[in-house]
């Protein structure tokens, strides 16, 4: 669970990187593709840890498994957000290929020298 914390840090940087710097436009691809693969890594040690804390929690008394139940289910909600976070950003690279295949290549071009910080023609 602690390798699936780590990770999930590790993509909020780079979903941020993805997202919100636009110096980072050039690598979009390249960070779309960390992305995925880091969700999921994290979602596969995710699953392996409720896997594991679900065949165990057979030997704990009713008082205990009552308490820990919790943080069963906040494991369920991140394995969820984790596999939903790559799906969104595959249908975001999806979305903007079907984009970019349909509008004329100068329009993306001006598009893309018009973000370009301190370029303007």
């Amino acid at each position: 669970m602690v390798l699936s914390l780590i990770l999930l840090i590790l993509v909020e940087i780079v979903v941020l990187g993805y997202t919100c710097v636009g110096k980072l436009i050039m690598y979009r691809l390249r960070l779309a593709e960390v992305t995925i693969g880091l969700s999921l890594t994290a979602g596969v040690f995710t699953l392996t840890a409720l896997i594991l804390f679900g065949s165990e929690i057979n030997r704990y008394p009713e008082e205990t498994k009552a308490r820990i139940a919790w943080s069963f289910g906040m494991c369920v909600l991140s394995l969820l957000f984790t596999l939903a976070t790559s799906g969104l950003v595959l249908l975001d690279r999806k979305l903007e290929s079907y984009s970019a295949a349909s509008t004329p290549d100068s329009v993306s071009l001006d598009l893309y020298l018009d973000q370009d910080d301190g370029y303007r023609y």
